[in-house]
């Protein structure tokens, strides 16, 4: 399922030429509305956990109950885009309200990742970090943020509020990325649970629960990357304040008509 992930730059922000940009302002879209055919043992869950997703978002998206039983060969459409963070250009990006490891290169981004996180009595340290050694057996990685990313094979805890202050992946999620990171690798955490993203022509917005209660309201969040980019007058914003009050974790188109 990661080979569905196809993805876009941002158009350049040459109003603000030579600043990083805030963090709630996308670099990217990943782009990810697929046609997906059920197969034995699947339930909402599992589909979800495959793609990075939530249950709910799918099942409301298919006018179904959650827990509803699926049948084999039923055909399910799913919206899995996601607004990538700016700011990190090289290395790992790690948003919390997204619970996602992004790890990007100059091409764009490698692999997009669902994490477990810690819960609200465990919150994250944010800021930037830098891998500083790699242990297997078991499998291991320590950041120089009181943090580290190690592994589980209890897929359904993947993208939750779960741990006790450590960043979690999916078992052949970790296996792939432990592979793929070097000690000396830089990143950073980021607590952002509004983005904005546009490519010139079309607005995406994108709001989570604020979990940590850090943030301030999604909405003004949304106004300020408008501004930053200078599409506010592109924006529907009766769209994006329906966007900000779901709170639904997907990336919703938000151009005006």
């Amino acid at each position: 399922m990661r080979a569905l992930y196809i993805y876009a730059a941002a158009a350049a922000m040459s109003a603000h030429a030579g600043q990083a940009p805030p963090h709630y302002v996308g670099s990217a879209l990943t782009t990810a509305v697929v046609d997906y055919v059920v197969s034995p043992g699947d339930t909402f869950e599992t589909i979800a956990h495959s793609i990075g997703s939530d249950p709910l978002i799918i099942a409301r998206r298919n006018t179904r109950w959650v827990h509803s039983p699926l049948k084999v060969g039923m055909k399910l459409t799913i919206d899995a885009r996601v607004i990538v963070p700016a700011g990190v250009e090289h290395g790992l990006v790690i948003n919390v309200p997204q619970r996602r490891l992004f790890f990007m290169t100059g091409d764009g981004v490698a692999r997009n990742l669902p994490i477990a996180i810690g819960q609200p009595g465990w919150p994250m340290p944010v800021g930037p970090f830098q891998i500083l050694h790699k242990e297997s057996n078991p499998t291991w990685i320590g950041l120089s943020l009181p943090t580290g990313i190690d592994g589980t094979s209890a897929s359904p805890t993947v993208r939750g509020f779960t741990t006790d202050g450590c960043i979690r992946l999916g078992a052949d999620d970790l296996k792939a990325f432990f592979d793929a990171v070097s000690v000396g690798d830089r990143g950073e955490i980021v607590y952002e649970p509004a983005l904005l993203w546009t490519d010139g022509v079309r607005q995406f917005a994108e709001v989570h629960p604020d979990r940590y209660r850090w943030s301030g309201d999604a909405l003004s969040i949304l106004e300020a990357a408008a501004d930053y980019l200078n599409v506010r007058s592109r924006i529907d914003w009766r769209r994006a304040e329906e966007v900000a009050r779901r709170r639904d974790g997907v990336a919703i188109d938000v151009t005006l008509r």
